[in-house]
């Protein structure tokens, strides 16, 4: 493969390979839950059966200084369990939102430092190369916040304004990332109390909110694939070979003889397994010269 500026040695960006790793730790964690969980409500449901004032502490053989903690019959454990349950997808909801906000922050950092004047309508008319070179870079705060920040019609109008595309509605899909949004806020915001301070009398049990583990797989999915269709975008129209000539441009301190031979291994243990040598030079020459 010969280097092109705005060909990506590897289809996905660096940013969204750590998000799929984010996403693929709540996965096994939750996962490594649900096992366990479902195991225990089996044996806790037959004990139930034949009666449901059966000792929790009897039935799982708990003992120690906190066995006065677990609710005393399986009848009372079950009711926690299934709460403890509508916690936990609550609680890997909010971080697959955060990783998703998280990967936007990141995404749009490197689309602008890649293609400065994006933003302002001037595409690729400045290569960031050169601002790198220099050790400038545009800030980029005002515009991350436009992106990650309020509700998601608005986020994903700004996108249009800032990177030029004409259809969101895969990038965006607002309606249930509006819905997440809601849900992370309500749960998140002191886990699911309103953040307005109640009246002294103000007898209201404010809850949580609620999630079923479908709904939880089908948010996850939708994350992913906003993530994806972002990355296919910013990949292709603003950041091209971007990452490997910041990563050049880091290593080159350290390395004065600017070996393409050298960098290609570089590359290589860093994740980018199709480099080569004649890669590595097109793209060091690039770089030398812009």
């Amino acid at each position: 493969m010969a280097f092109d500026r705005y060909v990506p040695l590897r289809s996905r960006s660096i940013a969204i390979n750590e998000f799929n790793d984010r996403q693929t730790e709540i996965n096994e964690h939750f996962w490594s839950f649900v096992v366990m969980a479902e195991n225990a409500r089996y044996l806790a449901r037959e004990a139930q059966k034949i009666d449901s004032k059966t000792s929790t502490a009897t039935l799982f053989h708990a003992n120690g200084p906190n066995v006065s903690r677990i609710p005393q019959t399986v009848e009372g454990w079950l009711k926690a369990n299934d709460a403890l349950g509508n916690w936990l997808r609550l609680s890997a909801l909010v971080s697959a939102v955060a990783f998703h906000e998280a990967y936007l922050s990141r995404i749009i950092r490197t689309a602008l430092m890649s293609d400065p004047l994006c933003r302002f309508g001037a595409s690729r008319d400045l290569d960031g190369t050169v601002l790198l070179k220099r050790g400038v870079e545009i800030d980029f705060a005002a515009d991350q916040k436009l992106l990650t920040r309020n509700d998601w019609s608005a986020r994903a109008a700004n996108f249009k304004r800032i990177f030029g595309v004409t259809d969101t509605s895969k990038m965006f899909p607002v309606a249930k990332l509006e819905k997440m949004r809601e849900l992370r806020n309500q749960f998140a915001h002191g886990f699911g109390r309103s953040l307005d301070v109640p009246e002294p009398s103000d007898l209201l049990d404010r809850l949580s909110g609620t999630i079923s583990q479908a709904t939880l797989l089908t948010y996850l999915g939708v994350l992913a694939k906003s993530a994806g269709a972002i990355d296919n975008y910013l990949m292709a129209k603003c950041i091209g070979s971007f990452e490997v000539l910041h990563m050049y441009h880091g290593w080159r301190t350290d390395n004065a003889s600017k070996n393409a031979r050298d960098f290609k291994k570089h590359l290589i243990a860093n994740g980018f397994p199709n480099a080569n040598v004649n890669y590595c030079k097109g793209l060091i020459s690039f770089y030398e010269n812009i």
